[in-house]
């Protein structure tokens, strides 16, 4: 299923801001002390998340990735998170997200644009760390081709700041995998593309940030272009039938945005 022909308007403005100007690193100079306390507060915050997550068993026992023969997919067990409790805090979140043996362990929310969780935590809280979310106009339910989260590149190493280490090949080769966990089911997300990519690019029919095509065959295209663009050999073959994960943030520089990309396989427990 294809989201249309073009991208609206406004969605397409919202997330041009975005990626232009609003996702990269906070601040330059010396770290106020006011933004020490805030990464602080997140801190704190976060890693009081991990009463509600259980993780994920390693014997691969427990869930079977639903994947053709020959795609790299195997038996998976997926952290298991308590919805009910984590949305009592934060209803607007959507997911878990784990990149294992990293401190990419956070929930992803999705609000009605694309700014409020740039400056908010997951449970409303006002901080400049902010929240993984999800693109406002995507389906939260992860149904579209291509979603989109986005996160800060924090100093403190928090956040998306992880991401930028797919630059290299033997980061990906100790990292091919992740996990996207939703309250109806799970996924494992094999990372096929990492690149940096210009916010200039946005609206335009390569960008790593498009939501909409005109048919499969478009499709098709684009994912072609995104692997094309890796800095990284993956091996992993993505087609106009699988859906993807996009993860965005700023370089280290703070100019341009590191993207990460993954194919989405449903696993069963």
């Amino acid at each position: 299923m294809f989201n249309g022909t073009t991208e609206g308007l406004l969605g397409q403005l919202f997330r041009q801001r975005l990626v232009s100007t609003e996702s990269c690193q906070i601040g330059s100079g010396f770290m106020l002390a006011r933004e020490i306390g805030q990464y602080k507060e997140s801190a704190d915050t976060y890693a009081g998340l991990s009463e509600y997550v259980t993780p994920a068993e390693t014997d691969g026992e427990n869930g079977d990735a639903e994947a053709p023969e020959g795609t790299g997919a195997s038996s998976v067990s997926l952290p298991k998170v308590d919805f009910e409790s984590l949305l009592a805090q934060g209803p607007d979140v959507k997911a878990w997200l784990e990149l294992p043996g990293t401190v990419i362990q956070y929930p992803v929310a999705q609000g009605e644009d694309n700014s409020y969780y740039l400056k908010h935590l997951y449970d409303g809280t006002a901080n400049k760390v902010g929240c993984l979310f999800i693109d406002y106009e995507n389906a939260e339910d992860f149904s579209d081709n291509n979603t989109i989260i986005y996160g800060h590149n924090m100093r403190d190493g928090s956040m998306f700041s992880t991401l930028v280490e797919y630059k290299a090949q033997a980061y990906y080769d100790e990292h091919p995998e992740m996990y996207l966990v939703t309250p109806e089911g799970g996924y494992v997300v094999e990372v096929f593309s990492a690149f940096v990519a210009s916010p200039e690019e946005s609206g335009s029919e390569t960008s790593p940030w498009a939501l909409e095509w005109k048919d499969s065959g478009a499709y098709t295209t684009w994912l072609s272009a995104m692997q094309e663009r890796s800095v990284i050999e993956t091996g992993v073959s993505v087609t106009s039938s699988d859906k993807v994960l996009t993860l965005s943030t700023c370089t280290n520089g703070g100019a341009d945005r590191f993207i990460v990309m993954g194919r989405l396989v449903a696993v069963t427990e």
